[in-house]
């Protein structure tokens, strides 16, 4: 049985613009069965094709786990003790850090390096917010 998927075949596609599910027209296909872009048929719009029938993709919640009854001044003061006997770092976008450095920043002040988020950005705790720095840049 040949494939019915083809430019040129009109198909259901969820519209941007339009907001809903509305007749399409195939405009490109990515392989023989998958479905590129195509023209929703009442606003014009060349689009990415999105099947109505699967399922939305949720966005996954943050893991980050922390107590809500305890504040982030109270876990930033945690974080200072458990660092104590450190020497504090002036920050640096240059700078390389590790989890529990102490460092000095010009704008937010003192924090703590909780977390590498990749290779090139650190979480840190200061005492009013989590703020997402950049490190090791050379």
């Amino acid at each position: 049985m040949a494939n019915e998927l083809s430019a040129g075949k009109e198909v259901v596609s969820n519209c941007n613009k339009c907001g809903h599910a509305t007749p399409s027209i195939i405009v490109v296909m990515r392989d023989v069965d998958k479905i590129g872009k195509v023209e929703c048929k009442s606003c014009k719009t060349v689009q990415t094709f999105k099947d109505p029938s699967a399922k939305k993709k949720t966005r996954k919640k943050s893991t980050r786990t922390r107590k809500p009854s305890v504040s982030i001044e109270e876990q930033w003061n945690e974080a200072i003790s458990n660092a104590s006997g450190q020497e504090n770092q002036t920050y640096s976008p240059k700078s390389k850090f590790n989890t529990g450095d102490v460092i000095d920043h010009a704008t937010f002040g003192t924090g703590v390096v909780e977390k590498f988020i990749d290779s090139n950005k650190i979480e840190v705790i200061f005492k009013d917010s989590y703020k997402t720095l950049v490190h090791n840049i050379k």
